[in-house]
């Protein structure tokens, strides 16, 4: 009898769960004022002009340009350059090798790219339907399994292709990028906006102008999501709430309660429990 050899098939990247998919064409004054939360999401521009922020970086989305935002990224976009921008949103759970590589991935699609992830977002969309209409049928299984065949395949020849970096390089954007820098690198302290502003070399006005400009939140408010940030990580490594608050700088586990509780809608231990 002939012997075989079994050869296990490696996977670059698995998708886990889909969570949203949208096809939309936004007006001209449109703005998202931003968020961050535990899954991907990618952003996809078929027409128009709009810029996004991905924590520090800041991005103009012109036709072709696809953009990836990683678990825990505060991001925002909207409309420029006059235009009503069309826009793909995919949001996700997957895992594999290849996500490392998308943590900071700006693509340009070429027009078969550009058709297959069309295509995969109308898929997303029938699994989205079919999983409210039911769930356990087959009809959903078969649709879930093609759409995960689909979108694994883009993913891994996408991260073949390689990806550009296309950052808006402009005085604001570079001087917007410098002060999320500074406040990363002290996510474990308590900051005051005069502190963060004298450490970065503006005024407070000018701070508070440019956050308006790129982040639409207070400055002290992104500070404290950069900390439940890595609140979530620290909880994730089963350390003690009362431990996660001292090492963050927050004057009391209780005040860490209701800060974590505000970013993320969830109490520290509702939050665990979720995941």
């Amino acid at each position: 009898m002939q012997e075989f050899t079994v050869k296990k098939i490696e996977r670059a990247v698995t998708l886990e769960a889909v969570v949203a998919a949208f096809d939309v064409i936004r007006p001209k004054n449109f703005y998202f004022a931003g968020e961050m939360h535990d899954f991907w999401e990618m952003v996809y521009a078929a027409d128009g002009v709009a810029t996004a922020t991905a924590d520090e970086r800041v991005y103009t989305l012109t036709r072709g340009n696809l953009l990836f935002h990683k678990p825990m990224e505060f991001h925002r976009v909207w409309s420029s350059a006059n235009t009503a921008p069309h826009l793909l949103l995919i949001s996700f759970k997957a895992a594999g090798i290849a996500m490392k590589q998308l943590e900071k991935g700006f693509y340009r699609l070429n027009g078969y790219q550009a058709a297959r992830l069309a295509e995969i977002e109308k898929l997303f969309e029938q699994v989205i339907g079919l999983y409210e209409s039911d769930r356990n049928g087959n009809g959903f299984k078969l649709k879930s399994s093609l759409a995960a065949a689909a979108f694994e395949g883009f993913i891994t020849e996408l991260c073949e292709s390689g990806l550009e970096d296309r950052r808006d390089n402009s005085p604001y954007a570079d001087t917007y990028r410098r002060v999320i820098r500074y406040m990363q690198s002290h996510c474990c302290e308590s900051l005051t906006v005069c502190q963060i502003a004298r450490a970065c070399g503006l005024s407070e006005s000018n701070l508070k102008r440019i956050f308006k400009m790129f982040c639409d939140r207070g400055v002290i408010s992104y500070h404290n999501s950069l900390r439940i940030r890595t609140a979530v990580k620290m909880l994730y490594d089963e350390i003690p709430v009362s431990k996660i608050s001292e090492e963050l700088g927050f004057s009391s586990p209780s005040y860490f309660y209701v800060a974590f509780k505000r970013e993320t809608g969830q109490t520290p231990r509702d939050f665990l429990k979720s995941k």
